[in-house]
Formats: structure tokens, sequence, C-alpha cells
């Protein structure tokens, strides 16, 4: 080494080397991806060896030749970035260079010793030493930047309470932080249930509904140990995550495990491109680092939403109650009851099946949702059928137990093209159960499949089926009640036509006319029903009329024809203390109001009287002048009708009339037809 190190044909060569160097250098500066950095690094090795070599060749001390090998050979060793190598590499030359140039033009003899080679190793070593604390204080103030992001995530109030938010903000911040170009986060409790929350490849969804496979060993330092994964063209143990990086086209890829309370929640994978270097480990950390913080973030909207959802529960279960217990209608509480249902559970439809006693059926009472467009062409309009339900579905019904059905060929309302075509993937089925005696069923058709359904839904709907049971129960005691009730009060009606016979069967056949009128006007149920038990009962109050006034043969005295006006009040008085009889209480008192203010008891006039009793008033008129009377014969149905169309605007309705004359002609046509 001594007797080449001050050859004129290494000097040379050393030359070439240093032009060489700087050339390729600079060619290689313009790119630098992975492929470039090892030549990079020998490039920035040789152009140091090119200075400290020029230097050595003024020192012939043996001694010195020795200490500058040593240098060569620590120097390369160091194994900085490549940014700070070639750093490195520059400041030495310059320094060697300066050394050199005051040896030159300092008027001594090459040969002398005029340079401390120790002062220039240690000036090296603390130029190398001051390059590495400037790097690694914009180091330290890059990743003191990091941490505060991460700390100062998520930003806002929203990414707190939805989680949607929160993963595509945290995947966005995560990219940025550490140059990703790609990513996306999977979340699962193992490997085997990973599926893709959140996913960004620079357009469209990640990877779509294909599942993540992990290699045994991704599986165990994920979900096992909790430490990142890093694949390059090296990973050759994990082929599944390596032929997932080819076909993303990565040079690099990580995946960081989310863990809370020791155990893995979800994954969050990392990408840059062919073009682009490999992460390094401050990369690795940050992302470790930055995935902690995302699972608590996660389980706080997690635990937020769980509690918001019981809150709505709690406030539904309340509603519900509230308004099925409102009211003793069974028909308007059960169809508010699947409207609510709906609602509550977020489901498609649902159907409230009741047993008809008479039939020993489970027949459709109330129907809500999309199915219902369906329930003409399917089972949802006949009778619940217990014969396709498995066996071990039909125990835990009769232990009032709620049933989850996946299976849609086994379900017992509907063909499955029907289901299928409105999306329908999963059926809830409940008991309504009174005293263990069976009132109904109470059916979900979901969007979701049964196994997806939580358990704190299957609560909730338990607990809708234990209060719908009782409401219902008690609404049917109240039916038995108010048809008790009702029989009665038809009692004292027919009491009314023993008393006078020229009325027979009059009650019922102006039922039969006021109900046509109210289905031709699109009535509801309610004032239906108000229409038919007034109508019924509209002549209740002639029970205390004197037989005598009612049946005389020739007209009425004044002071008669008062005591028969006082029947509306008398009816009005024999309701009042019935409950169920509130409704059409007002229809009874007002049937003999003019639509013109001159009828009795009140004198009101038009839209004042109630719309049932206008109704009954031109019923009662037009069937009470089609009958034969102590003090006439009945007319004929053209006088009748005549009748109706001159006292319409004075005594009756004109719109009533105008619909009532139509339900006539509609009759007397059936009547030539047949």
């Amino acid at each position: 080494m001594k007797a080449i190190i001050g050859s004129k044909e290494l000097m040379e060569d050393l030359d070439a080397l240093g032009e060489s160097a700087v050339a390729s250098l600079s060619e290689q500066e313009k790119s630098r991806g992975k492929a470039e950095e090892t030549n990079l690094r020998q490039i920035a090795r040789s152009f140091l060896e090119y200075y400290i070599y020029r230097l050595s060749g003024h020192n012939r001390s043996e001694r010195q030749q020795l200490q500058l090998r040593g240098l060569l050979a620590d120097l390369p060793q160091l194994k900085f970035p490549l940014d700070l190598t070639l750093k490195i590499a520059g400041n030495c030359a310059c320094l060697c260079m300066e050394r050199l140039l005051q040896s030159s033009t300092g008027g001594l003899p090459l040969g002398d010793s005029i340079i401390d080679l120790n002062q220039v190793s240690l000036e090296i070593n603390l130029m190398i030493a001051q390059v590495y604390m400037e790097q690694n204080a914009k180091e330290y103030d890059w990743f003191l930047k990091a941490l505060e992001d991460i700390e100062g995530f998520p930003p806002t109030l929203a990414s707190l309470t939805d989680a949607d938010t929160l993963l595509k903000s945290a995947l966005h911040k995560l990219k940025g932080l550490v140059s990703a170009e790609r990513g996306a986060i999977v979340l699962g409790k193992d490997a085997n249930s990973l599926g893709w929350a959140m996913g960004d490849c620079g357009e469209g969804e990640f990877l779509g509904p294909q599942p993540l496979k992990l290699d045994q060993c991704a599986t165990e330092k994920l979900f096992g140990f909790g430490s990142p994964v890093e694949i390059d063209d090296r990973a050759e143990a994990m082929p599944c995550l390596n032929e997932l990086r080819k076909h993303l086209r990565c040079s690099s890829m990580i995946l960081v495990p989310m863990r809370i309370r020791d155990k893995t929640i979800g994954l969050i994978l990392l990408c840059r491109g062919e073009k682009s270097p490999a992460f390094g480990e401050k990369d690795v950390r940050l992302a470790a680092l930055f995935a902690r913080g995302l699972a608590r973030s996660l389980e706080n909207v997690k635990l937020h939403a769980s509690e918001q959802q019981k809150i709505k529960n709690t406030v539904a279960l309340l509603e519900i109650t509230r308004v099925i217990n409102s009211t003793l209608d069974l028909e308007a509480m059960i169809t508010q009851l699947a409207r609510m249902v709906v609602d509550i559970i977020s489901a498609d439809s649902c159907i409230i099946y009741l047993l008809d006693t008479k039939e020993k059926k489970f027949l459709p009472r109330a129907v809500f949702g999309s199915i219902l467009e369906a329930s003409g062409r399917g089972k949802g309009s006949e009778e619940f059928s217990f014969a396709r339900l498995d066996p071990s579905h039909l125990r835990e019904l009769n232990g009032g137990n709620t049933v989850l059905i996946s299976k849609l060929e086994e379900n017992p309302l509907f063909d499955t093209e029907i289901l299928a075509e409105k999306g329908i993937q999963g059926i809830v089925i409940h008991p309504l159960l009174a005293r263990e005696n069976w009132l109904g069923i109470l059916v979900i058709l979901h969007g979701k499949r049964a196994e997806e359904i939580s358990r704190e839904e299957r609560n909730v709907i338990a607990a809708i089926g234990s209060q719908a049971a009782i409401a219902i129960e008690n609404a049917l005691l109240y039916e038995d009640i108010e048809r008790s009730y009702f029989s009665t009060v038809k009692a004292l009606a027919k009491a009314i036509e023993v008393k006078d016979p020229y009325t027979h069967g009059h009650s019922e056949r102006v039922t039969e006319y006021a109900l046509m009128i109210a289905e031709a006007m699109d009535l509801d149920d309610r004032e239906k029903q108000n229409i038919k038990y007034a109508a019924t009962l509209h002549d209740i109050g002639k029970i205390g009329i004197a037989g005598k006034v009612l049946n005389k043969p020739g007209a009425l005295t004044d002071e008669e024809y008062l005591h028969v006006k006082t029947h509306p009040l008398l009816g009005d008085t024999i309701v009042e203390p019935v409950e169920f009889l509130q409704g059409p209480r007002p229809l009874i008192l007002h049937h003999h109001e003019r639509y013109d203010g001159r009828g009795y008891p009140d004198g009101l006039k038009g839209d004042e009287i109630p719309l049932g009793a206008r109704i009954i008033t031109v019923a009662d008129s037009y069937e009470a002048m089609r009958s034969d009377r102590p003090y006439r014969k009945a007319l004929s149905p053209e006088d009748a009708r005549a009748e109706l169309i001159r006292n319409s605007g004075t005594q009756f309705d004109p719109h009533v009339v105008e619909i009532f004359l139509e339900i006539l002609d509609q009759i007397e046509g059936q009547v030539e037809g047949g």
C-alpha cells in the first residue's frame, strides 16, 4: 500500500474516478428511486475516497497513511440516509480541497508534512457530527409536528360521532403524514372477519367486495403480537400479501394493526407506487402510533353510537307505549304500531297477524312498508303458515322467543322471488302472547341478513312485542265489552220498533244507506264506525215518547210535535254514560238539524252540523219516505228522489244528496241488470 499510494498512475486513476463519480452523481440526482440508491451510496463513497487519497498523496508518513485508511474505512459504515450521505461526502470533499490548497500555496516543498491529519480527521468527524445533529433536529421537528397532528385528530365533532366520517378523515390524514399514495382500512376481530370499511385508490373503491387475505405469519404479527407488517419484493414468506402488492403496483406496502386493550380491531393498509421509495422505519412507527389513536377514537364513536341508539330505543319504546295505550281502537293501534316498528328497527316492512278465533287462523290485520305492494301476490295477504317453519323455530315461538330466518325459502309468508325483488334478506318473527295465550304474530322484513341483526335490536323487538301483546289484549277485551254494550243498546232500539211497528227494520235500512254514502265520500274507518253506531241508534230517544203519539194516524198537535222533537235530546241522554258511544253521540243529537238552520234541537246550520249527522239525515228521510206510516202510505222511489232534490240546500246538504242520488242510480241499474 505504501508503495503505490504515491504513484503517478494511481493519482491519474483517482482523478478519473473522481471525475466519473461527479459526472455520475450529476446524472443520478435526477432520479432517486430505490433501484438507484445503492449506486448513489457507492458514488458518494468514491467521491470521498478520491479527495482523501488526493490529500494523502502529499504525506509520505506511513503512520499518517494508516490514519487516513482508518478514516476511509470508518466513514462508509455510518449508514446515513441517502441525502445525508451525499451531503457528508460533499462537505468532506470541500474540507480536503481546502487543506490541499493550503498545502500547495504555502510555499513549502510538497514532501514537507505541513498538514496535521489528526486535525483533519477531527474536523471531518466534527463536521459529520454537526450534519448528523442537524438531520436529527429536522427529524425531531418533523416527528413533533406529526405527533401534534395526531394529538389534534380527529379535528371535528362530526368525526367523533360518525364512524364513516372518522375513518375517511383518518385515512386522508395518515396518507399525508407518511406520504402514502394509496390506503384502505379494514375492520374485523380476526383474520377471517375482515371487511373493507374505507378505501382510496385514487378513483372508486379500493378492492371492492373481495376480502383481504392474510398469510399465516402476517396474521400472527398483526393479531397475535400487534406489530406492523412490511411487504416489498423481499416478502417471500407472505405470498398472498405480496400478490396484493403486485396487483396494486406498489413498491412498498405496510399493514398496521389498530389495537385497543391488547386486541386488534382492524388494519390500516398503506401503499407507495412503483417509482416511490420504500416506507422507512419512522413511517412505520408513525403509522403504528396513529393506528392506536384511531382505534381509541373508533371505540369512542362506537360507544357513542351505542349510547345514542339506546336513548333512541328507549324514547321509541316510550312513544310506542304511549301510542298503543292511548287508544282502544284495535285497527288504528296496530296500524300505527306497524309503522313505528319499521321506523325504529330501520326495517323494510312490518306485518301484524292476529288470531281469528272463529277461523282459528292468524290473518294479516296491519301491513306497512314496500311489501304492501306485493301483499296481493304473495302469502302476506293470506294466513300465517306454520307448516314451512323449521321445528326448532316453532319451539322458540311457543317459548315466547324471537326467531330469525336467513333461509328465505323457509319463510312462511312470501315467495322467495317477491322477497328478492324487494331486497329482503332477513325475517324476524316474534310471537304476541298474553298470559301464554296466542294473540298474534309480529313479522319484520329486513334489508340485512338475520345474523347481522344485533342483540340490542332483538331486545327492542321483544320489548315492542310484549307491549303490543298487552295493548292488543286490552283492545280485544274492550271490543268484547263494546259488542256487549252495543248489543244491549240495539236491544233497546228493537224495543222502540216493537213500540212502533211501522218503523220495524228502519234503523237497519238507515244504517245501510248511511254507510253507502260514507263509503262513496271516502271517509275513514273511525268516521264510518261512528256513523254505523249513530244510524243504528239515531231514534233511541223515541223510547221516551208516548206510544199513542208515535202511532197516531192523523196529524200531530203542536204539543205532540214538541214532545216528538225531544227524542234527539232523550237519545243523547241515554248514550251519555256509554264511553264507546261518545263518538256517535253528536250524530244522534243532531240528526234532525236542517242545512238552512231551521232544524232542532240546536238550530245548527251548514257545516256547523257534523258531517255524519248530515249523512244520517238524508238516509233517514229517504227511508222514512219509502216506508208506510200511520198517517200516510210509502212514497214511490221517484217521488222520494224528487223530495230530496226539492229540499236540497234547505233541509239537506246538497253534496250529500248528490252522492246519494248517484248511489240510488247504481242500485236501480243493478236491479234492472239483474
